[in-house]
């Protein structure tokens, strides 16, 4: 009977032996494969790009039901944290906002990145560049707020006021014999217009109308003041809507230079103090 204690210990302490060995064994192969270097080198650039719709919280986006794919994208919030700790950080000697013709912010989400930027080039002695293949207004506002703003020899400037699109309805409904039963009280109750119009009325195209001009002067306030030009310039280019305005965009002080983007890395290179042909070091 005691022989048969000892085997029966010996295998049970040698089945634990082997368990404890084979977790310790995953527990390592899984701290490698999930380890990130965290550490910034030193003389790297933040580099800003917006290539997908910024929500107010990270991760707070649409899924796509036919995608295996988790659908993720840096919040407003994250994002600003993440300009603060750039300033704080020795190692990040500047930002650079890389923008294209696909801008999917907003002004209100444009406007506290611009303030969160604004305040890294205030506080710290770093650069803040801007490089563009294409400018929209949307995709200018933010760029407003860096030290230089460098355009592609070959780029456009769409510079233009704000404006709205309203769909009605009415008509096709009543060809199809659609008929909408309609609830609304006083002038200014544009919600139903396109189901019971054909038309904008005078009420609700003056009060479109007044939105968009107030956010429209919010726009060149800011543009302007960022900047450190007249609004009464500003103004004059938005309403010739030249798309080959670059010229004149460097002449009221909009852009500070056109050039390539191999050219551009260049100028970092010198602010870096970079050999010629080093690889910068974005951090995005």
């Amino acid at each position: 009977m005691k022989q048969f204690f000892k085997f029966l210990f010996a295998s049970c302490l040698g089945t634990i032996l082997a368990l404890g060995v084979l977790f310790f064994g995953f527990f390592m192969i899984g701290s490698v494969f999930s380890a990130k270097d965290t550490s910034i080198p030193k003389n790297s650039v933040l580099l800003v790009e917006f290539n997908n719709f910024v929500p107010e919280k990270t991760g707070n986006v649409e899924q796509n039901p036919y995608s295996f794919e988790l659908q993720s994208s840096l919040g407003l919030q994250r994002i600003k944290d993440l300009i603060h700790h750039a300033s704080d950080n020795d190692n990040i000697k500047g930002i650079v906002y890389k923008t294209s013709s696909n801008t999917p912010l907003g002004m209100v989400t444009s406007t506290e990145i611009k303030k969160a930027i604004e305040e890294f080039r205030d506080s710290t002695d770093k650069f803040v560049y801007t490089y563009a293949d294409f400018f929209t207004h949307k995709s200018y506002l933010l760029a407003s707020a860096s030290d230089s703003i460098f355009m592609n020899p070959n780029c456009m400037l769409e510079m233009k006021g704000y404006g709205a699109m309203i769909p009605f309805f009415k008509e096709m409904m009543d060809k199809a014999g659609i008929e909408m039963n309609i609830f609304y009280a006083g002038n200014y109750k544009s919600a139903t217009e396109p189901f019971r119009r054909n038309d904008i009325s005078p009420a609700n195209r003056e009060q479109t109308r007044e939105y968009l001009n107030e956010n429209f002067e919010l726009y060149l306030n800011e543009v302007a003041g960022s900047r450190g030009i007249s609004k009464e310039n500003l103004l004059n280019l938005v309403n010739n809507i030249d798309l080959e305005n670059l010229p004149e965009a460097l002449e009221n002080d909009l852009v500070d230079g056109t050039t390539y983007w191999f050219e551009f890395e260049d100028k970092l290179r010198d602010r870096l103090g970079l050999s010629d042909g080093k690889k910068i070091r974005y951090m995005d």
